[in-house]
């Protein structure tokens, strides 16, 4: 099977899995929409797809509609939009200190 045609049919279950149902391969997502990348994959290769990191990776890097997104350590994925079950997916708020550089850096970098 095209490589290509592979990523897409993997991206459409991953799409069912981390937005409409994680039951289907016996996960549970967290109150913000996050699944632990392992526990995604065992789950996934235990319904007879064969997925890994690689594969994951390219799927969440070609999305066309940056659909899914990794925590910051990469343990974690998530959906970014368009759940039908209920979870928060939050945006982190911008830190004080963060919201002083950008201030800063764009005061620093305006025109006169």
């Amino acid at each position: 099977i095209n490589e290509h045609i592979k990523i897409h049919f993997l991206g459409k279950y991953l799409s069912l899995i981390l937005r409409h149902k994680p039951e289907v391969i016996d996960i549970k997502l967290d109150q913000h929409g996050w699944a632990n990348v392992d526990e995604l994959l065992i789950g996934i290769n235990r319904q007879g797809r064969f997925i890994n990191r690689e594969l994951l990776n390219e799927i969440v890097k070609t999305n066309n509609k940056k659909r899914y997104q990794y925590n910051n350590d990469f343990t974690k994925i998530r959906a970014s939009q368009g759940h039908s079950i209920n979870v928060d997916v939050y945006l982190p708020s911008l830190t004080k200190s963060l919201i002083f550089k950008l201030q800063d850096h764009i005061i620093q970098t305006a025109p006169p």
